[in-house]
């Protein structure tokens, strides 16, 4: 009986510390998603405003530059304004502090689209002082390659959301 009832304590205490065990590997897990929650949607509150900013000024560059049809204008809009606001979203991006390791390429990803944006309408508006009116090839390919990183930033931020099951709604481009 004796022998027993050593098996038996050692088996409750084994199956007490499995418990435990499992306890330990739940709290764990929801302080993982907590965390990853609370860093995703900061994350959310800081690059939301910066992101709405940069399609509101490419809406802008669309009826303010593109559709002008007096070049000295169009260029002077794309100096005046469209740049030096891209610069302020550039800038604004790389503000953004990024506690959260995880989240940081698609950080990264985002501050190389608006990197890559400011490039592409800086390159075009160097064409248009030489009389060249067209987006020039390299001018193109700064703007593609900025929406493969945004694009990219967008995916990472989805995948890591997922991952950590934190619901986050992303809303289709602005037409």
């Amino acid at each position: 009986m004796r022998i027993i009832w050593k098996s038996g304590l050692v088996f409750v205490l084994a199956m007490l510390l499995a418990g435990c065990s499992l306890v330990e590997e739940k709290a764990v897990k929801l302080m993982d998603h907590l965390d990853a929650e609370t860093a995703i949607l900061d994350y959310l509150d800081a690059t939301n405003p910066i992101i709405e900013e940069s399609y509101d000024i490419e809406f802008a560059a669309e009826s303010g530059f593109w559709n002008e049809e007096d070049d000295a204008k169009a260029l002077a809009f794309i100096t005046e304004n469209t740049i030096p606001a891209l610069e302020k979203v550039l800038q604004d991006s790389k503000e953004v502090t990024v506690d959260w390791e995880p989240l940081q390429a698609s950080h990264d990803a985002l501050i190389l689209s608006n990197e890559k944006l400011l490039e592409s309408y800086v390159i075009f508006a160097e064409d248009m002082k030489k009389g060249n009116y067209e987006m020039s090839e390299a001018a193109t390919v700064a703007y593609d390659s900025s929406v493969e990183e945004y694009e990219k930033h967008e995916r990472l931020f989805a995948e890591l959301a997922e991952e950590y099951k934190v619901e986050v709604y992303l809303e289709e481009e602005k037409e």
